[in-house]
């Protein structure tokens, strides 16, 4: 009998040694973690977070790719072919992932608003009036890969504008010029179309009215990846916020337009540097759900979604 009850108390002191040391050796070990990342402003932390050293300073190993080219990144990511997902815009996630809004976690937040624009719509006019009737039946460019171009065709239904859809041109990462009367554009190329002589800016923060801050985009993990990288998932939260605090800091401001100018050439593929306005990027604690969903009401209410999710869950607790 004493020696079942040395064996069980060994086996005890054991199991509690595990559960102490374990977790000191697991810190130890660089974890590695795939990261899907729109190429835009959203995702320059990312970008950051590598220059800087941050995912080597929390033993990081980071496979990164800066593509919009996947043809269900949310499915993939459900899935756990990869682990995060970069600056992708939340409108996106309304339409097609709101009804498996369970099955993901939103880790941060990117937003806009009149001080921090992102989008807008640039005409080509001489004109000094501008008005909504510049785009009635004009050729209009807009970005193949962001969803919220449904929300912008609906709500110039509502002003009563005409588009002529054999006139839209779809593009992937940047505007083609030249071809278009009008063009729903994102920084930073809202900022150089804005200092050419041969273009105005109609309008900026486009859905400012329907909400602001508006949600331009998040950073999205799935209940998949949490589960068998958590670990990962948790450094890279740590290196998220590593980089959102150097870039507010404004003693870092010529170091952060240095990164900046190398994000535009190597990820953007910008042949001269242009210097805008950064977004506001939140950490999850900052973020707010009252934004998103009233995105989605409006949605609802315009009929650009016919379902009624519980869209919760995704601002649930993330590693």
């Amino acid at each position: 009998m004493k020696y079942i009850l040395y064996v069980v108390n060994l086996i005890l002191a054991t199991v509690l040694v595990l559960i102490v040391v374990y977790p000191q050796f697991k810190a130890r070990q660089v974890q590695e973690i795939q990261i899907v990342a729109y190429p835009n402003l959203a995702s320059f932390p990312v970008f950051v977070a590598k220059e800087k050293g941050f995912f080597d300073e929390l033993k990081l190993n980071v496979m990164s790719e800066f593509d919009v080219s996947r043809e269900d990144p949310l499915e993939d990511l459900r899935k756990g072919r990869f682990e995060v997902l970069a600056g992708y815009p939340v409108v996106n996630f309304l339409f097609e992932g709101a009804v498996d809004a369970d099955k993901f976690r939103l880790m941060a937040m990117v937003v806009e608003d009149e001080d921090y624009p992102l989008t807008g719509v640039v005409v080509k006019t001489k004109s000094k009036r501008l008005s909504l009737k510049l785009l009635n039946k004009k050729s209009l460019a807009i970005p193949s890969w962001r969803k919220d171009v449904e929300l912008f065709k609906k709500w110039l239904n509502l002003n009563k504008i005409i588009l002529d859809e054999k006139k839209i041109i779809r593009y992937n990462t940047s505007v083609p010029y030249g071809e278009w009367d009008a063009a729903y554009v994102i920084e930073p190329m809202l900022s150089f179309l804005a200092d050419s002589n041969d273009f105005k800016i109609l309008m900026k923060t486009l859905f400012d009215d329907i909400s602001s801050p508006y949600p331009y985009a998040g950073y999205f993990v799935s209940q998949t990846g949490v589960y068998f990288k958590r670990e990962s998932v948790r450094r890279f939260h740590q290196a998220y916020d590593m980089a959102v605090d150097f870039i507010q800091d404004p003693a870092n401001a010529e170091e952060l337009k240095a990164l900046l100018e190398k994000y535009e050439q190597e990820v953007l593929n910008l042949k001269e540097f242009i210097d805008v306005n950064l977004p506001v990027y939140l950490k999850k604690e900052q973020i707010q759900d009252i934004p998103v969903k009233k995105l989605y009401k409006w949605m609802r209410d315009n009929e650009l979604s016919f379902y009624e999710n519980d869209i919760s869950p995704i601002f649930g607790r993330v590693p």
